[in-house]
């Protein structure tokens, strides 16, 4: 889910978080099919690949958007894709709520992860953060490579320039601004206690533990029913949830000031 809020001042700040950081948007999806697909027959024993699909919307957790070849086509509406590709006909995409791009079903994860991520980086960037360090949380307090525990943060470690695939823990640091104000910008809803603390209590320094949990709609019925109805789908579900699952721990070091 994504919220909006517009942060300026404590004050106003205070009040923004308070009353909007609540606004929620659900996932959307997009298949796109033949056009002899998308008739619908009438002959009840033998359903057009839409009339299955139409019949188990109850599957998606969300708006999906289904169009013809032709309807695409001529359609007023614009889709963004991934690396602006053309999306391929029997494909389920989902949209990653903050960038509003589509990614295939199979990418998803990844790209949700990396989303948060970065989205993480921009909002410790706007709360004048120092330094950020990141490892994975154990509660045994046992070392893990941060490389391998998910395609996701595979991702983020190299667009954040780090070479050493050994590492246990990442560091970087953010240049110090010459004032605290945070322009209006859209923020995932789950941050939100990481901006109170900031601004409300003026921390200069704070944890954070990002916990990823697999979404619910990806599992083997869903995936078996798209393949059912002749969509492709190339995912491999994985129903331990000890390796789907991860939680990382943040230590965020702030710039200080007398007054926020």
């Amino acid at each position: 889910m994504i919220c909006s809020t517009l942060l300026g001042g404590k004050d106003e700040s205070s009040k923004n978080i308070k009353n909007i950081l609540g606004i929620s948007v659900p996932l959307r999806f997009f298949i796109l099919l033949d056009n002899d697909d998308y008739l619908q027959r009438s002959c009840w024993f033998s359903y057009s690949k839409l009339e299955n699909i139409l019949q188990n919307l109850y599957l998606f957790p969300g708006k999906l958007d289904i169009y013809s070849e032709d309807q695409y086509k001529n359609s007023i509406h614009r889709f963004l894709f991934i690396n602006n590709c053309s999306p391929e006909k029997n494909r389920v995409y989902i949209r990653i709520p903050k960038e509003k791009t589509y990614v295939l079903l199979e990418d998803f994860e990844k790209y949700w992860v990396l989303s948060q991520l970065n989205e993480l980086n921009i909002l410790f960037l706007r709360l004048n953060a120092e330094v950020v360090k990141i490892k994975q949380y154990d509660e045994l307090d046992k070392k893990h490579l941060l490389v391998g525990i998910h395609p996701g943060i595979d991702e983020y470690i190299d667009s954040m320039g780090v070479k050493d695939h050994e590492a246990v823990e990442i560091r970087y640091s953010f240049p110090k601004k010459s004032s605290f104000i945070i322009s209006k910008y859209v923020y995932y809803e789950k941050w939100k206690t990481i901006i109170d603390r900031r601004i409300n209590e003026c921390k200069c320094y704070d944890e954070y533990y990002f916990k990823y949990e697999k979404p619910d709609f990806l599992n083997e019925k869903f995936i078996n029913e798209l393949r059912t109805w002749g969509l492709k789908c190339e995912l491999t579900i994985d129903n331990n949830n000890e390796k789907s699952n991860f939680e990382l721990y943040f230590e965020i070091f702030y710039y200080t000031y007398e007054m926020i």
